[in-house]
C-alpha cells in the first residue's frame, strides 16, 4: 500500500471548484465543523501598525499648503510632498484594509453536500462559499487541528485548533463520501513517436528590429528634430532644452502608468498610486534641479514675476516639441506595447523600474552635456550636438528596449 502524500510539505494553494458570496448561510447536508477564528493579536498588530501610518499619512496633509505657493520652490516642495503623500497612501489603504478584514473574519463551518464539500467563511456580513469535488480529494489527514488534504495540483487548509476526537470524525467522513463519490477515469493522451526530422532551428532575432520598430522610431527621430528647429528659428536656449527633455520624462512616466493597468491588470489599483508616489517625487525633485541649476538665471524669478508667469514664460515656447513628443510616445505605446503585445510575460515590478533606465542614461547624457555648455556660454554648434547626441542615446534605448521584449515574445511562441 503506497504511502499517503504528507501534503503539508505543499506550498501551492489549490483553488476550489466554485466560490460564491451571499448574504446568508445555508445548512444543507452533513455538518462537519464549526471553527472561531482567533485573529485578534495579528488584528492588533496590524491595527497599531495602520494607527502610525495614518497618522503619518494625515501630519504630512496637514503640512501641504496649496495657497501659499509663491514662487518656484515652493511649488517644487508642494508636489514633491503631494506625491509623497500619495504614494504613503498606499501602505494606509493595505494595512487599513487588512485589519478590517480580520476585524470581519469570524467562524467557519463546513459541511458535505451531495457530492460536493462545501467550506463557508464569514466576512461579515457575507458568506464565503468554497467548494471542492469530494471525487479530486485525496489524502485527508489532520495536522495540528487543521484538516489537510490535496486536490488538483495543490493543497487545502480547513478549521484549525480541532480536538483530536473532532478532528478523527471529520477526516472518517470526509474519506468515506470521497470514497463513494464517483470518479471518473483519465485516458492518458497517446505519446507521438519522436520526428525523425531534424528540429527546427531556434527562432532568432537581431538586438535592433527595425521592420518592428521603424515607424515609432521615425517619429521618434522627428520628435527629437522639432529642438533642433526650436533652437536654429526660435532661439531656444539651454533651459528651455533642459526643461523640455525633463517634460519628455513625465511623458514616459504617464505611458508607463497606461503599461502597469495593462501588465497589472488588478493588481494596478494598487501600483499605479505607489508608482504615481516615487515618480512624482522623483520628477518634482528634478525640476528643480533643472530649473534652478539651467533656467533661473535666464528668466525673472518666481518671486518677482509671479508663479503664473514664470511657468508661462518657460513652457508655452515648448509646446509644440512636447505635443511632438507626446504623439511619439503614444504611437510606440499603441503599435509595439499593444499592437506587438510587449506586455506579454513582463511583471509589475519590472515595468515599474523601465522609465528609470531610459531616464537615468538620457539625463546623465544631458546634464553633463548642459553643464559643458554653459562653460562655453551655450554657443549654437553646442546646443545642437546636444539634441543630437540626447536622439542617438533615446534611439539606442528605445530599440533596445523594443527588441528585448520582442525576443521575448518570440521565445515564448517557440516553447509554446
Amino acid at each position: 500500500m503506497a504511502k499517503p502524500m504528507d501534503i503539508t510539505t505543499s506550498k501551492r494553494k489549490a483553488r476550489p471548484a466554485r466560490i460564491r458570496v451571499s448574504l446568508r448561510n445555508e445548512i444543507k447536508g452533513v455538518f462537519l465543523f464549526r471553527y472561531n477564528q482567533k485573529t485578534w493579536p495579528f488584528t492588533l498588530l496590524l491595527g497599531i501598525f495602520f494607527a502610525i501610518f495614518a497618522a503619518i499619512a494625515f501630519i504630512q496633509f496637514k503640512r501641504i499648503h496649496i495657497a501659499g505657493i509663491k514662487n518656484i520652490s515652493d511649488l517644487g516642495g508642494m508636489l514633491f510632498q503631494s506625491f509623497w503623500l500619495i504614494g504613503w497612501s498606499v501602505g494606509v489603504v493595505i494595512l487599513g484594509g487588512l485589519t478590517l478584514l480580520l476585524l470581519l473574519a469570524g467562524e467557519q463551518i463546513a459541511r458535505i453536500y451531495e457530492d460536493r464539500l462545501i467550506h463557508r467563511s464569514r466576512l461579515w456580513p457575507l458568506w464565503i462559499t468554497s467548494e471542492y469535488d469530494l471525487s479530486a480529494i485525496k489524502d485527508v489527514v489532520c495536522k495540528n487541528g487543521e484538516i489537510n488534504f490535496s486536490y488538483g495540483d495543490g493543497m487545502v487548509a480547513l478549521g484549525g485548533n480541532l480536538s483530536s476526537y473532532e478532528a478523527e470524525r471529520v477526516v472518517a467522513l470526509i474519506q468515506k463520501r470521497a470514497g463513494d463519490a464517483p470518479h471518473t477515469q483519465e485516458t492518458p493522451e497517446p505519446v507521438p513517436p519522436p520526428s525523425l526530422a531534424a528540429p527546427a532551428p531556434e527562432p532568432t532575432i537581431a538586438e535592433n528590429s527595425p521592420e518592428q520598430t521603424s515607424a515609432s522610431s521615425f517619429l521618434l527621430i522627428a520628435a527629437n528634430l522639432v529642438p533642433l528647429g526650436g533652437v536654429i528659428f526660435f532661439g531656444w536656449d539651454l533651459g528651455g532644452l533642459m526643461l523640455l527633455f525633463w517634460s519628455e520624462s513625465a511623458v514616459v512616466g504617464f505611458y508607463n502608468i497606461l503599461k502597469l493597468a495593462v501588465v497589472g491588470r488588478l493588481a494596478a489599483i494598487f501600483t499605479i498610486p505607489f508608482f504615481i508616489g516615487h515618480f512624482g517625487a522623483f520628477m518634482s525633485a528634478h525640476f528643480m534641479f533643472i530649473y534652478y541649476v539651467f533656467i533661473q538665471s535666464g528668466h525673472d524669478s518666481g518671486a518677482a514675476a509671479g508663479l503664473s508667469i514664470v511657468l508661462q514664460g518657460v513652457f508655452k515656447p515648448l509646446l509644440p516639441a512636447l505635443a511632438a513628443l507626446f504623439i511619439s510616445h503614444g504611437v510606440s505605446f499603441w503599435t509595439n506595447f499593444l499592437g506587438q503585445k510587449e506586455y506579454a510575460g513582463k511583471k509589475t515590478e519590472q515595468q515599474m523600474m523601465e522609465p528609470y533606465k531610459r531616464i537615468f542614461i538620457m539625463q546623465l547624457t544631458l546634464i553633463f552635456g548642459g553643464w559643458l555648455l554653459l562653460l562655453l556660454n551655450s554657443p549654437l554648434p553646442a546646443l545642437l550636438l546636444l539634441i543630437i547626441l540626447k536622439t542617438i542615446v533615446d534611439l539606442r534605448a528605445h530599440r533596445k528596449e523594443h527588441a528585448a521584449a520582442q525576443k521575448l515574445n518570440t521565445q515564448k511562441m517557440f516553447l509554446q
